[in-house]
């Protein structure tokens, strides 16, 4: 008796847990630009009054009159067909195919960087910034596959120079080696 009490109590704490930290999600597919911003505050002005990160976004004001132009034909159309499929979510990566009936902007859950690259249909895409914090690509109407990548160009290089220079020590320790064998030999 005392076990199914204890397991009926994990599972409300369970719930319980759940429902104050529901799980994340990883991509988010909008319609509209609620407007634009030029620095955090503005994000924090706007996020203090409320604004339904769900349907709308704010866009940095580099971007913001292409990405209105772009969706402005988006707002007549009901978008409850609208799919995002996830393939594949791991840390430096997240591909996804989105099919929405209208033109849309899918918002990567990421901290944006512009180490973040994306391909849409295997085309290199504008990695925009979104909500101040989140990244964000702009995709036609119909079925879109999404593969967004954090590439940093840093890590690349010194990740080729450590390489380079794991080899060199080799190199150098082998013929170090050759070179006193050869010299001690008769």
């Amino acid at each position: 008796m005392f076990r199914a009490m204890d397991r009926g109590n994990r599972w409300i704490r369970e719930k319980a847990a759940a429902s104050l930290n529901p799980p994340q999600v990883e991509t988010t597919l909008v319609h509209r630009v609620a407007g634009s911003y030029k620095n955090e505050n503005d994000v924090l002005n706007t996020v203090r009054t409320g604004f339904d990160y769900c349907t709308e976004s704010y866009v940095d004001c580099d971007h913001f009159s292409a990405a209105e132009r772009f969706l402005n034909s988006s707002q007549i159309f009901p978008h409850v067909q609208d799919h995002i499929v996830t393939l594949v979510d791991q840390a430096n990566r997240s591909y996804s195919e989105v099919e929405s009936r209208s033109p849309s902007l899918l918002i990567l859950n990421e901290w944006f960087t512009p180490a973040w690259k994306v391909r849409v249909n295997g085309k290199n895409q504008l990695v925009m910034r979104i909500n101040e914090w989140q990244t964000g690509v702009l995709l036609d109407a119909g079925k879109n596959r999404v593969e967004f990548e954090y590439r940093p160009t840093l890590f690349r290089m010194l990740m080729l120079l450590n390489r380079i220079t794991i080899l060199s020590l080799l190199f150098f320790a082998v013929f170090g080696v050759l070179r006193n064998r050869l010299a001690t030999s008769p």
